[in-house]
C-alpha cells in the first residue's frame, strides 16, 4: 500500500487489498523463500506472476551476509517453503558461496527461473522422484526441466549417443530450444552439458523419444552433408587440413582463412581451391525406423 502512515491510512487502498486477499482462490503452487535482489524484489515479483512459485520469507542482498543457519531454519520452516531461489547476480561471489552452501547442509534445493517456468503441472512429491530417477542415472547431476512437464511417474529414455554428438555439434542453440517444445528433463554434468539418457512424465515416453529422435535428425540434415540407406544416416564433413595446404608451399597465415571460408587463393603462379585442402570423415549412425523420422 505504501511506505508511511498516509498511505497505510488509504482506507480505500485497504479495502481494495482486502478484498484481493479474501477473493483469491488456493492454487498448487510452490512455496519458496528467496535471497538477493533490492527491497522492492523484482525477479521474485516476476516469478510469483508467471511461475507457481509462491514466496514467503524473502531476504534482500544486503541482509544475505548476515543470514545463519538459525535464520534460514525459521524462514523454511514459517514459511513452509520447500525450495529456494537465489537471484545469482545481485549477490557477490563470496557471500553467494556462502549461502549456497548453507542451504545444501539444511538440503534445501534453489530453483533457477527456468526450472521454474518449466515446471508445467508437476506436482513437488514427481519432482522428488525425477531427482530420485536422475540420481539414479547420473550421481551428482543437475536436472533441466523443458517443455512443460506433466504430473505423473517418471520414466527414463535413453537416446543414441552418437546421434546425440552430431545434433549438439550441429547446433546447441537448435537442440535446446527444440527440447523446450518436448516435456522432457535434461541431465547435465559440469563438463557434460546433455547426457544420452533423459527423463520423461507419464505414459507417453514412446511418443516423447520419437519426436526426440526427429528433432536430432533434422538438425543434422539441415546442417551437415548427409546420405540416408535404410536405417542408416551417414554424416559426411570436410575439414580444412593444414598439412595438405602446407604441402602446396601456401605459407600459415590469412590465406588460411580465406581457405576455410571457401575461397580460392592463388600462390605464385598457381591457384588452390578449399577442396585441394580438406579431409572428407563421414559418420554413420544406426537408427532403427529411420524413414519414420524424416
Amino acid at each position: 500500500m505504501g511506505s508511511t502512515e498516509k498511505e497505510w491510512r488509504d482506507t480505500a487502498a485497504g479495502a481494495a487489498v482486502a478484498r484481493s486477499v479474501l477473493s483469491a482462490e488456493p492454487a498448487d503452487c510452490i512455496p519458496l523463500i528467496g535471497f538477493g535482489g533490492t527491497h522492492y524484489a523484482a525477479r521474485q515479483t516476476h516469478i510469483a506472476l508467471n511461475t507457481r512459485g509462491a514466496f514467503g520469507h524473502i531476504s534482500h542482498t544486503r541482509e544475505v551476509t548476515s543470514l545463519d543457519a538459525a535464520m534460514i531454519d525459521q524462514m523454511r520452516e514459517r514459511t513452509g517453503a520447500v525450495a529456494a531461489y537465489i537471484d545469482r547476480k545481485a549477490i557477490p561471489g563470496k557471500d553467494l558461496a556462502r549461502l549456497e552452501g548453507l542451504l545444501s547442509e539444511r538440503r534445501i534445493r534453489p530453483l533457477n527461473e527456468g526450472d521454474l517456468m518449466h515446471f508445467g503441472d508437476m506436482s513437488w512429491e514427481t519432482y522428488m522422484r525425477v531427482l530420485s530417477l536422475a540420481e539414479q542415472i547420473v550421481p551428482g547431476c543437475r536436472v533441466n526441466l523443458h517443455g512443460q512437464c506433466p504430473d505423473g511417474q517418471p520414466v527414463k529414455i535413453d537416446l543414441d549417443p552418437l546421434l546425440l554428438e552430431e545434433a549438439w555439434r550441429c547446433s546447441q542453440n537448435e537442440f535446446l530450444d527444440g527440447l523446450d517444445t518436448l516435456p522432457l528433463i535434461r541431465l547435465s554434468t559440469q563438463k557434460k552439458p546433455v547426457w544420452p539418457s533423459f527423463i520423461t512424465i507419464g505414459e507417453n515416453s514412446g511418443n516423447v523419444l520419437h519426436d526426440l529422435i526427429s528433432l536430432c535428425v533434422n538438425i543434422i540434415r539441415r546442417g551437415e552433408i548427409t546420405f540416408v540407406e535404410g536405417d542408416h544416416l551417414t554424416v559426411f564433413r570436410h575439414r580444412f587440413d593444414p598439412g595438405r595446404a602446407r604441402s602446396l608451399g601456401i605459407p600459415p597465415g590469412p590465406l588460411y582463412g580465406q581457405l576455410m571460408n571457401g575461397c580460392t587463393v592463388r600462390v605464385g603462379d598457381r591457384e588452390v581451391t578449399p577442396d585441394m585442402v580438406r579431409t572428407r570423415s563421414e559418420k554413420r549412425i544406426h537408427i532403427p525406423g529411420l524413414e519414420k523420422f524424416l
